[in-house]
């Protein structure tokens, strides 16, 4: 099966090529940026493309004969934030023109990404201290920039399912880590206390030590998307991804220290370490995931640690980026 990957450069997009490949696949990564660093021990096609040119976008699924479609290519909360124009522009005109893109070209299916963002703030029992696992069917109440293009794809996908026969689906990530993702500012904590380690760098964050999140590692996300591209009868339209468990800030540090002794990371006690006005920590109810594509056996705590440690050095990335 020839598998489109747009963002396939990416932080997330890069371990869903490698999950492409290692399911018996072929990937065809479509991405603007030039950084290929995250991909540099595959070989792998690499055609570069503008993510809302319709013609562009046709061209490149019948060229390469591509029978699935995995949606990653995306811009970031803290760039949503600063330009929300280009975030509508790339988020929701780009997503669009992937739908209608597959849909014009007899492509079977579109997975795309949305994230717990779209939930907004997280109240009890869902959020601290119960944490009880979040279903697909809680409301959806957007409070940035980045939430609000997520809620729009998924209504526009909804809409082009019930005119077409094309298949799509959409993912709503938990909190992801992996090398590459350092780059995304606050939303990257996990990421930056692990390459700060690395490096045997300080890094002093304020509070949270006692805050729990739905973390998953970007392997497992990849493993997913491919998942969620490949299932045969997959019988909803939305799926949680996550590990389904909360994983404790200060826990998280103790696993990194465990293993890379020159840590040297500093967190303060409380919660809310992204410093939130609508904290949005939770814990995904991941069973329609696990139930239609089998997805689960994540890597969680210090498997998931080591994999990105394992990553950091296959590739020869410095401070994890």
């Amino acid at each position: 099966m020839n598998i489109l990957v747009t963002g396939g450069l990416g932080a997330i997009g890069s371990w869903i090529v490698r999950e492409v490949i290692a399911q018996g696949h072929t990937p065809i990564v479509f991405d603007s940026g030039p950084n290929r660093s995250l991909i540099s021990d595959m070989s792998v096609e690499v055609v570069a493309w503008s993510v809302t040119s319709l013609t562009e976008v046709i061209d490149a699924l019948r060229t390469h004969r591509i029978d699935r479609v995995i949606h990653a290519a995306a811009l970031m909360p803290p760039e949503c934030a600063s330009f929300p124009a280009r975030a509508v522009a790339v988020n929701v005109d780009g997503a669009l023109t992937v739908f209608e893109a597959a849909r014009l070209s007899d492509v079977d299916r579109v997975v795309t990404f949305s994230s717990k963002a779209v939930y907004g703030e997280i109240p009890a029992p869902y959020g601290f201290p119960d944490y009880e696992p979040l279903p697909e069917s809680f409301r959806l109440a957007p409070n940035s920039v980045y939430s609000a293009t997520k809620v729009m794809v998924e209504q526009l996908a909804a809409q082009v399912r019930r005119n077409s026969d094309l298949t799509i689906l959409c993912l709503r990530l938990g909190t992801t880590y992996g090398p590459g993702k350092s780059r995304h500012g606050i939303l990257s904590i996990h990421s930056q206390i692990i390459d700060a380690a690395l490096a045997g760098a300080p890094l002093e964050i304020t509070q949270g030590s006692d805050e729990s999140t739905d973390l998953i590692f970007n392997g497992d996300v990849g493993r997913a998307a491919v998942l969620a591209a490949t299932a045969k009868t997959p019988r909803h339209e939305v799926y949680n991804i996550g590990t389904g468990i909360g994983t404790r800030l200060g826990d998280f540090v103790a696993w990194v220290e465990a293993a890379l002794p020159q840590a040297k990371i500093q967190v303060g006690a409380g919660l809310n370490y992204m410093l939130q006005e609508q904290p949005s920590y939770c814990v995904l109810d991941v069973g329609r995931a696990r139930e239609d594509f089998g997805f689960g056996s994540c890597r969680v705590g210090p498997d998931g640690i080591a994999a990105y440690i394992d990553g950091v050095h296959r590739l020869g990335l410095q401070g994890g980026n």
